[in-house]
This record gives C-alpha cells, sequence and structure tokens, in this order.
C-alpha cells in the first residue's frame, strides 16, 4: 500500500508521536540539577542518655546545573547541622559535606529523627535523611 496517503486518524497519532518523542528528547537533555545523600539513613545504635552524637553526610549535586540547596530542617530541634549556611550552591559534579549534631535526649528508647534537605532538584525537591539511636539507661553496655 506504498504511495497511499494515511487516514486523517493515522496522520494525527503518527504527528501526536513525534512531538510527545521531540519534547521527551528535549526534557531529557536538559541541564537540571539532581541531589543525592550519602548515606541517606545512619543508625547510632546503643547510646547513652545525654549524648551529642555526630555523623557528617555527604550532598553531591549529579545533575548538570547548579543545584541550591534551599534549606536543611530537622523535625526535632535535638538535631541541628552547625556549620551548614542555606541557600547553599553546588555545580554539576560538586560535593559537600553536611554535619548533623544530634542529642539523645534523656529517655531510653528508640529515637528516629528526620532531617529534610529542600533543593531545586525538579525530580525530588524534598529529600530525606533518617538518624536512628537507642537510647539505654545508665549502667547498660552502650557506645
Amino acid at each position: 500500500q506504498e504511495g497511499r496517503p494515511l487516514p486523517e486518524r493515522a496522520r494525527l497519532v503518527s504527528r501526536t508521536g513525534l512531538v510527545a518523542a521531540l519534547l521527551w528528547l528535549a526534557g531529557a537533555g536538559g541541564a537540571e540539577p539532581r541531589l543525592a545523600l550519602a548515606p541517606e539513613r545512619f543508625d547510632f545504635g546503643r547510646v547513652l542518655p545525654g549524648r551529642q552524637l555526630e555523623r557528617t553526610f555527604s550532598v553531591v549535586n549529579f545533575g548538570s546545573s547548579a543545584l541550591e540547596v534551599r534549606a536543611v530542617k530537622s523535625d526535632c530541634g535535638c538535631v541541628v547541622a552547625p556549620e551548614w549556611r542555606s541557600p547553599r550552591r553546588l555545580a554539576p559534579g560538586e560535593r559537600a559535606s553536611l554535619r548533623l549534631a544530634f542529642d539523645t535526649g534523656s529517655q531510653p528508647g528508640h529515637v528516629l529523627r528526620l532531617v529534610r534537605l529542600l533543593s531545586n532538584d525538579p525530580q525530588r525537591p524534598v529529600r530525606e535523611l533518617r538518624l536512628e539511636a537507642t537510647v539505654v539507661p545508665a549502667g547498660v553496655p552502650a557506645r
């Protein structure tokens, strides 16, 4: 059936598919920031009450344009990022250290704290870090 014109519906579907493919390719090749965290979670294990614990996380822009970390927010005043200043820009491929200080508090039991990073990453504008610990009473073996 070579040389015969396509029916109107087939031409429309063909044009729509071509436009969709071109838009997808344009978006896939676009310059976008991408935020990665390493590690995304950390468990301090068994710890004594009232301890000040620290852990450093890597914040990486693996995208192809500048990443802006607009804010670092904890779900509790017991976790702070003492040296981090927001907003912070990372060039493509750049890595920064995010040191978190975690006060275990005085109550025994499992503790889970979330720290959120807000950024201009269009795929995942909010990323979470998880800090965990099991606070044990004095006299019980801990770190």
